[in-house]
């Protein structure tokens, strides 16, 4: 008896684990469908034939409205979705808006392409961008934060690895706006490769770690030397974050030695 219920008690454990990695394996492939299934908004020869044909290959949906940290003023964020099968869109609509569609016509969400700012009343709505774009991450205070002034995004513009979407592959730009979406401005320029960013705690610099682009186009992103600048909000100026680098050439003049010790 007792070695039948051992039994028992190890096909029990074997049909858990079984459970355990199906479920582990149902949520992998969940979150990769997810993850594939957030395209960016479609740009060059597939929008301007579908334009020409007077076709929407994409709509846009969005989220409901966020308190701007201790403002009167909300954000929403307006993203990009494909659509199954395209609409056709009137004259009066192509440079101003896609057609409106119905959500079992979505194939595909994609990334924010735009944030509207508003008053909590509805009132004095206003678009950030005014072109195609991408934006890859936006910090904007959330509600009750009294301590950050503006707004601080990453946006992408160009189509950089020419593959017909804007998308986190492309280029990107850090800009910064008032708190209410105004006087947007872009603080990076050709340059720079942004990889990351931060804000300082009292919200009067910017941290950025990036890459210098190099003059000649074939060298590999991967060879691309790193930089870390700065950005003070209050001089509205862009500099070195280490007024003497040379430890960062030591850094890599030690890398290319062979180690003897």
């Amino acid at each position: 008896m007792e070695k039948w219920l051992k039994r028992l008690w190890l096909i029990n454990g074997v049909l858990l684990l079984v459970v355990l990695i199906a479920m582990i394996q149902d949520r992998a492939r969940s979150f990769f469908r997810e993850t594939q299934s957030r395209p960016g908004p479609l740009v060059g020869k597939k929008i301007e034939k579908a334009l020409a044909d007077s076709l929407a290959l994409q709509d846009i949906s969005f989220g409901i409205p966020r308190t701007v940290g201790t403002t009167q003023y909300c954000v929403i964020h307006i993203v990009s979705k494909d659509l199954a099968t395209p609409t056709r869109i009137t004259e009066s609509e192509r440079y101003v808006r896609i057609a409106p569609s119905w959500e079992r016509n979505v194939l595909r969400i994609g990334g924010t392409i735009n944030l509207l700012f508003a008053k909590q009343d509805g009132s004095e709505p206003r678009l950030l961008l005014d072109r195609k774009a991408l934006i890859t991450s936006s910090d904007i205070p959330s509600e009750g934060d009294s301590l950050q002034g503006l707004n601080l995004y990453r946006i992408v513009i160009k189509d950089t690895d020419n593959d017909g979407r804007l998308t986190h592959n492309d280029r990107s730009d850090l800009y910064v706006s008032d708190l209410n979406g105004q006087n947007l401005r872009q603080i990076t320029g050709d340059k720079l490769n942004v990889l990351q960013y931060r804000l300082s705690m009292e919200r009067k610099k910017i941290f950025i770690h990036a890459q210098l682009r190099p003059a000649d186009q074939k060298i590999s992103r991967n060879d691309w030397q790193d930089t870390l600048v700065v950005y003070d909000l209050v001089r509205q100026q862009l500099s070195p974050f280490l007024a003497d680098d040379s430890l960062f050439h030591k850094a890599r003049k030690l890398s290319y030695q062979i180690n003897t010790a």
